[in-house]
């Protein structure tokens, strides 16, 4: 994936942006017109990055309803940059209201993707975070730092490189996870969280004592209070009870919901529901504590409940039944025997 370039967009660019973005929705747009865009564009690595925010803030307006701007004079090259600044004004007022008020709603009400949606975020910065399923990330920037804060769901944060004069950092429930330029995947449920470093390096901040643990074999760690330093590859998940584990997950697994997957490696038929869960409106129901304790593994496609629920099914001679967004896995396995045969 190319990296997003790293020059901080200005409000002169985002106003800029604002009126091109405003200018192509022009009912009479023209070749010279996109021809100037395109120069526009090509001036500065900030202008591509302003025009982003700006169409991402336009298309998050699903609620407002368009209306068609008025006619334009006709724009001329000559001293276009004040002339049709000042031409394109009240065009480009509504874009702008539009795009002020997104950029109020992200650094106080957040940005959020409903159960089964994902979504990019394009910052202003360049940093491109993005949303799994049932996610909400509320977005603070200023002069003195780049803040985002998880308040669930799962992200993946692909970070532009700035100095550490203008750290980034995430918050998710009670530690703050710090990176200059990296890629890291945060994951915040109720009782877990969950950080795992992509490439680059992190360190995760905590407020509590907890105890920091390896699973690597005849190893441990004591981290006490002080922030842990993490490599790629690995992943802190910490319990809401204050301890924590450091492991090393296959990372295509963990992030196999950016392609529409859900990847299970022997996990119980129950927290697999769970994880199903996450992505679609119908409810998976496993009756059966016996079921449930089945070991699932395989990958399958997220939001696709059912066909999840007639695979098992066959598998471990299981019955499906159907019942508005209900479905629920009825009977129990064969014998052991069979069970693990079948696993």
């Amino acid at each position: 994936m190319e990296r997003a370039a790293t020059k901080k967009c200005s409000s002169e660019q985002i106003r800029e942006a604002a009126v091109w973005l405003a200018l192509l929705r022009a009912p009479e747009r023209t070749t010279e017109l996109e021809a100037g865009f395109q120069r526009w564009l090509s001036e500065n690595a900030a202008h591509r990055h302003a025009f982003e925010t700006v169409s991402m803030a336009w298309e998050g307006l699903g609620a407002l309803a368009p209306s068609a701007p008025p006619k334009l004079s006709r724009w001329q090259r000559a001293g276009y940059r004040q002339g049709f600044l000042y031409s394109a004004a009240a065009v480009a007022a509504l874009v702008l209201v539009a795009v002020l008020g997104v950029f109020l709603y992200l650094q106080q009400m957040g940005v959020s993707t409903g159960v089964g949606e994902q979504r990019l975020l394009v910052l202003e910065d360049g940093s491109r975070v993005y949303l799994n399923t049932d996610t909400r990330v509320v977005v603070d920037y200023d002069r003195e730092r780049r803040l985002v804060t998880l308040k669930r769901g799962e992200a993946l944060f692909e970070v532009a490189k700035h100095g550490p004069q203008w750290p980034f950092r995430v918050r998710a429930d009670d530690r703050t996870i710090t990176a200059l330029g990296t890629s890291f995947l945060v994951r915040h449920e109720t009782r877990q969280l969950a950080v795992t470093l992509i490439e680059g390096s992190i360190t995760v901040a905590r407020t509590d004592a907890a105890n920091v643990t390896s699973t690597k074999a005849s190893e441990s760690s004591d981290a006490g209070a002080g922030p842990v330093t993490m490599a790629a590859g690995e992943r802190l998940i910490a319990e809401s009870n204050g301890i924590a584990v450091i492991d090393h997950p296959p990372v295509e697994k963990i992030t196999a919901w950016r392609n529409g997957r859900v990847n299970l490696d022997q996990v119980t038929l129950a927290a697999a529901a769970t994880e199903m869960n996450r992505y679609s409106q119908t409810r998976l129901v496993v009756q059966s504590p016996r079921a449930a304790a089945i070991e699932i593994t395989g990958i399958f496609r997220a939001g696709d409940t059912l066909n999840f629920a007639n695979a098992v099914a066959n598998t471990y001679g299981l019955q499906v039944a159907v019942d508005g967004d209900v479905i629920t896995l009825l009977g129990v396995p064969g014998s052991d025997d069979d069970a693990n045969a079948r696993q």
